[in-house]
């Protein structure tokens, strides 16, 4: 199983940038990106970039899981994603497309105040992998709204994040997006390679266009108008697979599996976005 969380600070080489207080680290990042792979994106929008803080002015550089602004205080990601990382040692860079950039506005730099794990999650194998980051101050980076409708079979959605283009690829510097399509629970436990049975109960598979790869942990999976940030919604948020290869599904973990969940937390901290958390 490949997790789509990348390690950049090791590879010497998101939209919100996670960053873990660090030592610095050495190593320049490849600004290369195959267009014909993904289109670049022309907004951050809501799309966030988790990186481990360095001594380095240059995001990129530590940059290793995506999320997703939901509220203008939450930011949804992978649990896998945070699991061991106190949120004192956390921070999000949202607003910016371009992590080689190292001033780029209207990029915010927010820490991390508290972090919420699914209760169901125990690996993202076993599905559930999710979690919530309560920001310590609120941003006015666009939000989209976390989805309480399943997404069928055959449906279109869009994925976006920074991850490496293709298994042998560059990490790009911009933000770039691909659509996709959802792929029926059978068809996707057969060309995993594993029984129906042993798929996560909230396994939300895609396949096409392109696939999702290291460092693409987290990001979102939206369905909508592209064109019409209102009318979009997370469905997903990328988890693992088998391979970087388009033909081989991707796994992402239903955002309407555990919209309960999601909107008890959100309520809790009174975040809820109305669209998807009716009071």
């Amino acid at each position: 199983m490949s997790l789509k969380r990348r390690r950049r600070w090791l590879d010497l080489g998101i939209a919100v940038v996670l960053t873990l207080v660090h030592g610095s680290t050495t190593g320049s990042p490849q600004p290369s990106l195959d267009q014909h792979l993904r289109p670049r994106a022309t907004s951050a929008g809501a799309v966030a970039a988790l990186v481990f803080e360095t001594n380095s002015k240059v995001p990129l550089v530590a940059q290793f899981c995506a999320g997703a602004a939901i509220t203008d205080r939450i930011v949804l990601t992978a649990a896998h994603c945070v699991e061991g990382h106190p949120p004192g040692h956390l921070s999000v860079v949202l607003g910016q497309v371009d992590l080689c950039e190292t001033t780029q506005p209207p990029a915010e730099h927010i820490r991390i105040e508290e972090i919420y794990v699914h209760p169901s999650y125990v690996s993202p194998s076993r599905g559930f992998d999710l979690a919530l980051l309560l920001l310590e101050v609120r941003t006015t980076a666009p939000t989209t709204s976390p989805s309480s409708k399943p997404e069928p079979a055959g449906a279109q959605v869009v994925i976006s994040g920074w991850g490496r283009q293709g298994s042998q690829g560059p990490f790009p510097c911009r933000l770039t997006s691909f659509r996709t399509t959802v792929l029926d629970r059978a068809s996707c436990a057969r060309e995993v390679g594993i029984s129906e049975e042993a798929l996560p109960t909230d396994a939300l598979c895609t396949r096409g266009g392109q696939q999702t790869c290291v460092g693409d942990s987290g990001g979102p999976v939206v369905s909508g108008d592209p064109g019409d940030p209102g009318r979009q919604h997370v469905v997903g948020i990328v988890s693992w697979g088998r391979s970087c290869s388009a033909e081989s599904p991707g796994i992402n973990s239903s955002v309407a599996a555990s919209i309960d969940w999601i909107c008890h937390v959100l309520g809790d901290l009174g975040e809820s976005p109305e669209s998807a958390c009716p009071r």
